[in-house]
């Protein structure tokens, strides 16, 4: 089972904050399969071209996005660029804070924001028909090809996550994303 560590060692990893081996062991472990972060790599309704960043011959490969290789860490400090990119991780949580279907269970790390199917009733039960419903939102979101999500499991539920990591990433784009996670998200048929 994926923990919030496990998100903040991905945020580390990715932001290229600095990492001890353990760090960069358990994420390998969860890339390779064992764990459950990027669990559906591959599976039907994955982003095109979204393979685990093991699989790939070359660290200094342009496609890698940051996450087969850790960044050299900068004195403790995130990258240039990353207020912006902290402040867009807390407008998307406000944003789907705000969606019914919806729950954010934690707050944003680092750029991070995990967000799952809020369950119809209490139980394992519903808890189990909104995960099902998730990893269906999940496909729906990432056949658009404008934005590429993945999930992870925490907590035992299924979750969804936004990574903003690109440079390239600003308000425009985030808005994007949440009008298209929005429109699928009520999308969501009633369990």
């Amino acid at each position: 089972m994926t923990t919030a560590t496990e998100h903040r060692i991905h945020a580390a990893h990715t932001h290229g904050v600095g990492c001890g081996h353990v760090a960069i062991t358990a994420l390998h472990a969860a890339h390779d399969g064992i764990g459950s972060y990027l669990q559906d790599v591959g599976a039907a309704g994955s982003a095109p071209g979204l393979r685990s960043p093991r699989a790939r011959a070359d660290p200094r490969d342009p496609r890698s996005a940051g996450l087969a290789s850790p960044a050299p860490a900068r004195s403790g400090r995130l990258p240039r660029g990353s207020d912006e990119k902290l402040d867009l991780a807390e407008h998307v949580r406000d944003a789907l804070s705000g969606v019914a279907e919806l729950e954010v269970p934690h707050p944003p790390d680092l750029s991070t924001v995990i967000f799952r199917v809020r369950p119809a009733d209490v139980g394992p039960a519903a808890a189990e028909r909104a995960d099902e419903a998730g990893r269906r939102l999940l496909e729906r979101i990432n056949g658009h090809q404008h934005i590429v999500l993945c999930s992870t499991v925490v907590d035992g539920r299924y979750t969804l996550c936004v990574c903003v990591v690109s440079h390239r990433t600003h308000h425009d784009r985030i808005t994007e994303a949440l009008k298209i996670i929005t429109a699928e998200a009520g999308n969501i048929p009633a369990a």
